[in-house]
């Protein structure tokens, strides 16, 4: 074997190899040590919807859904996984399973009683959905509201501040909102101020992470003022919505609303999570996050 090896080595010695030419160089790379600020700000379209159509009118937390048509590879891709290609064109009827045990069931109103397979999965459904997330809903007139939001999570909370200022609500309302910069995208920032001005909401924290020396964030506001949230969370019993996004944000503010339970109640963190756990039952801790 070892001599075997050598006589390959010394072959493999003698071969010419010939390496292509390598491309014109066209690109260069720079390490920075800070992002440019342009780079903060991400696209967020503003979008109204005329509703004046509707039988039902729209309240502050409802959620809206767009169905676009799904691609026609996808619908095909469906089909198959359902075995139904060779009946997808077929007309078929929705309707509910007798001895159905699921409470209030209905058949969803955006379904037709009759369409075939095809036209449902490519008109009435969302192949790339989600799980859905409970809908906001709004508020009773006297409740407290403390309201925490990130990014593009301020926009079901900004339908808030609309209704309660087209009721001329004026209950206490707490809004802590972060963003990366103030000058690239603080979203609704006059409308927030005006809010603030006209007395619809009491208070506006605001904090940006790509601003000052170190990195801050809505919960490092929550800390600072734990002793004002434990007032208006324990002792005045203040609704608290959290929007945004569900894995970084969502998480560390519930742990700095567990740990201000605790101090407040004087109760260990074990026994403050299962009174926030219950909180978010009884509907006093909502949340309206994604990731």
């Amino acid at each position: 074997m070892t001599s075997a090896l050598a006589e390959l080595s010394e072959a493999l010695a003698n071969v010419e190899l010939t390496v292509p030419a390598a491309p014109a160089r066209f690109l260069r790379l720079e390490f920075l040590e800070d992002a440019p600020e342009e780079a903060a700000a991400a696209d967020v379209w503003s979008v109204t919807l005329d509703v004046s159509g509707l039988d039902a009118v729209p309240a502050a937390g409802d959620t809206v859904g767009l169905l676009c048509p799904n691609a026609a590879d996808e619908v095909a891709a469906a089909l198959d996984l359902l075995g139904a290609e060779s009946r997808a064109d077929r007309p078929c009827r929705l309707s509910l399973l007798p001895g159905t045990t699921k409470k209030a069931a209905r058949v969803p109103p955006h379904l037709p009683e009759h369409a075939s397979l095809r036209h449902l999965l490519t008109h009435c459904v969302d192949l790339r959905a989600v799980p859905k997330k409970p809908l906001l809903q709004a508020l009773r007139d006297d409740a407290p509201l403390v309201m925490v939001a990130a990014g593009t999570g301020l926009a079901p909370l900004a339908g808030f501040l609309e209704e309660r200022r087209a009721r001329g609500q004026r209950a206490p309302a707490w809004l802590v909102f972060g963003c990366r910069h103030p000058e690239l995208d603080f979203l609704l920032r006059d409308e927030l101020e005006a809010a603030l001005r006209d007395g619809f909401l009491s208070r506006l924290d605001t904090v940006f992470s790509r601003t000052g020396d170190r990195q801050r964030y809505v919960q490092h506001v929550l800390a600072e003022e734990q002793a004002r949230l434990a007032r208006w969370l324990v002792d005045e019993g203040a609704v608290m919505y959290v929007c945004g996004d569900a894995k970084g944000m969502a998480v560390a503010v519930l742990d700095e609303v567990v740990q201000t339970v605790a101090k407040a109640k004087e109760v260990p963190v074990s026994e403050a999570k299962k009174l926030v756990q219950q909180m978010q039952k009884d509907g006093q801790y909502r949340l309206d996050v994604w990731s």
